[in-house]
């Protein structure tokens, strides 16, 4: 998860700042902001606190304002230029967010330690209706900062830890090792499965857009240019609530999540792919572990999953609910997920590892969503859609082989 510094001047950005750190805290979790200076204990060093909290982020973000003034930086003891200098000799990106019509300083006003401060690119936070289309581009900007600063780690990492499982840890996915065995497909047809892989949580935003600002490519179309639905050109505002990090990514065809598989599996070096749809019925059951439950987890759709009567029309973050019987989240309610099988009957007779039919129109998609009743979200239901289509309820969650 990124971790974000906010450096500003209580006389001079509060009340944008308050609102800055609101918008992050929704879009990369409470945790992930350091805000507040009135955070520093007393009777503890502040500048040993600020160089700290400065070095376990992953990009500052310095506020300035039209009573910013770099004057005061010039006393070593002022609060922001010990959170610049911190940022700066560690090379943590420091991006200035200018505000009301300021500039970033000269090289002239600073003192030496500050000097590279006003050649670092920057960003403006206009007011009125334009702050939510700056805010979002704002945001976008850290993710591909923080995306990189990812890959970068990953590169030099000397630990013993697999660069598979490193990439993972830092993009935040676990999976989870489903023990194959028996089960009755749709309730009724018997299906052996071998031993797979499937992600604890649905896909998030975060961990998508990894993907897309490395590639440039399968952009949600709430970002994709020249898409009625973007949020920062679009004329149509409907993805406004389903964009925050933690919340399941939406808004992507079957064919955007078979590519994230295929990035995933060459950055890894391990095999990704969509589960089959016996693979996630076998894991929302809760798999040998199963109790019988009408859906993932419990007989009341409330305890663990999000649909009409609670989701409030939008998607929530991921993992809120109580997990089912194998620790997996959200399987029923929240979004659907797309399955990598083409849509058809199913076989007669007893089935071995199931993949669907070779060719088809329609891909299957599993487990109901915020906008569904509690009828459509039972583990043995079943939908279908263009594998084109792309929609506020529909994402996807990571499977892989067993071996």
């Amino acid at each position: 998860m990124a971790k974000i510094f906010i450096s500003y001047r209580r006389v001079d950005t509060p009340y944008v700042a308050s609102v800055l750190c609101e918008r992050l805290q929704q879009r990369f979790g409470n945790e992930a902001i350091f805000y507040d200076e009135d955070t520093i204990p007393l009777g503890i060093d502040f500048r040993t606190f600020l160089d700290e909290s400065v070095s376990q982020c992953e990009v500052l973000l310095a506020l300035i304002g039209d009573r910013w003034e770099a004057e005061p930086l010039h006393n070593p003891k002022d609060f922001v230029r010990i959170e610049l200098e911190a940022a700066l000799k560690r090379e943590i990106p420091v991006i200035p967010v200018l505000i009301r019509g300021a500039e970033v300083p000269t090289e002239a006003s600073l003192p030496d330690s500050l000097k590279d401060f006003s050649y670092r690119n920057g960003t403006r936070l206009r007011s009125g209706s334009d702050l939510f289309y700056d805010l979002e581009r704002l945001i976008q900007g850290i993710e591909r900062v923080t995306n990189l600063r990812i890959r970068q780690k990953i590169s030099t990492q000397s630990s013993p830890i697999p660069k598979h499982t490193a990439f993972l840890q830092e993009l935040g996915i676990e999976m989870v090792r489903v023990e194959g065995g028996h089960f009755k497909l749709g309730g009724n047809i018997p299906c052996t499965l071998s031993d797979f892989y499937l992600a604890r949580t649905e896909l998030t935003n975060a961990q998508y857009l990894a993907f897309v600002h490395a590639t440039q490519t399968h952009f949600p179309e709430w970002m994709e240019e020249g898409n009625p639905y973007n949020l920062e050109t679009g004329s149509n505002r409907y993805y406004q609530g389903f964009t925050n990090s933690n919340q399941p990514v939406v808004g992507i065809s079957w064919n955007d999540a078979v590519a994230y598989c295929k990035w995933l599996s060459e950055q890894t070096g391990k095999s990704y792919r969509l589960p089959t749809e016996a693979e996630w019925e076998y894991a929302a059951r809760g798999g040998k572990k199963s109790r019988g439950f009408k859906y993932a987890g419990a007989d009341v759709l409330e305890e663990v999953g999000w649909y009409e009567e609670n989701s409030a029309s939008k998607t929530h973050p991921v993992g809120q609910k109580k997990a089912n019987e194998l620790g997996l989240y959200d399987m029923c309610g929240n979004i659907w997920e797309w399955c990598q099988d083409w849509y058809g009957d199913y076989p007669t007779g007893t089935l071995k590892d199931p993949k669907g039919p070779e060719s088809g129109q329609r891909r299957v998609l599993r487990g109901g969503s915020w906008l569904n009743y509690a009828s459509d979200c039972r583990v043995s239901n079943r939908d279908i859609t263009d594998p084109a289509r792309r929609y506020s309820s529909i994402g996807f969650r990571l499977a892989g082989d067993g071996s």
